[in-house]
């Protein structure tokens, strides 16, 4: 077992050798001022595919989501959780997905309750999210279901400076270091990678989110 500094070395090293330099990674982006369409992307990933484009242009899994009800409330100009929280979870449902977690609830219900949980909570904006990041995590985690790294998802959407140690990113670390690690120390592994590798947290973790998401990490060595 290595400490932190040598994982994030050893991440770093795995980073150049089979994803590349950074001016060849994919480009992440975020939401802006619209904090529904990322608490929707943020629940909505929870063990869900990211999705790819059809041809048809439409987009299915947790993107095509997202794209259905930004396009079923094109209009919106503000009132972003206002709006969500009002929302009929069948009428929710019908536009996301019926995707639910394992306790039967569905993730359309947490998207609701979220939203009105930050409402509850004074939150109406992105930059009122980002001003009290501690605040916001404990009203989004006021529900059930919800937890710590989606947060920290729904935060990078927004513009916040972070990594979310998914499946992806958590087996990229694993196969790098050689052994299984927790969500918490494949967060401190990429975070301090980053900064070796003087990029954004958020760009690394996008970089190898896309890698893991394209390429099944086949090029890596398996445990």
């Amino acid at each position: 077992m290595g400490n932190g500094a040598d994982d994030a070395r050893l991440v770093a090293d795995a980073v150049t050798k089979y994803i590349g330099s950074k001016e060849n990674w994919p480009r992440s982006s975020g939401y802006g001022e619209r904090i529904d369409l990322a608490l929707i992307n943020a629940v909505m990933s929870i063990q869900a595919r990211f999705g790819s484009q059809l041809p048809d242009g439409s987009f299915n899994g947790l993107r095509g989501a997202v794209e259905r009800y930004r396009a079923a409330h094109a209009d919106l100009t503000g009132d972003w959780f206002q709006s969500l929280a009002a929302q009929e979870e069948s009428a929710l449902l019908s536009v996301l997905t019926r995707s639910k977690f394992k306790t039967g609830k569905t993730k359309a219900a947490a998207v609701i309750e979220a939203a009105q949980a930050f409402l509850d909570a004074g939150f109406k904006t992105r930059e009122g999210i980002i001003d009290d990041l501690a605040g916001a995590e404990k009203a989004y985690r006021s529900v059930s279901g919800l937890g710590p790294w989606t947060f920290q998802y729904f935060t990078m959407l927004l513009g916040v400076d972070s990594v979310k140690p998914d499946i992806w990113i958590t087996r990229f670390v694993s196969r790098t270091v050689r052994h299984e690690v927790s969500a918490s120390t494949a967060f401190e592994a990429v975070s301090e990678a980053a900064e070796l590798l003087e990029t954004t947290r958020t760009e690394l973790d996008h970089a190898i989110w896309a890698y893991g998401n394209t390429s099944g990490l086949r090029d890596m060595p398996k445990l």
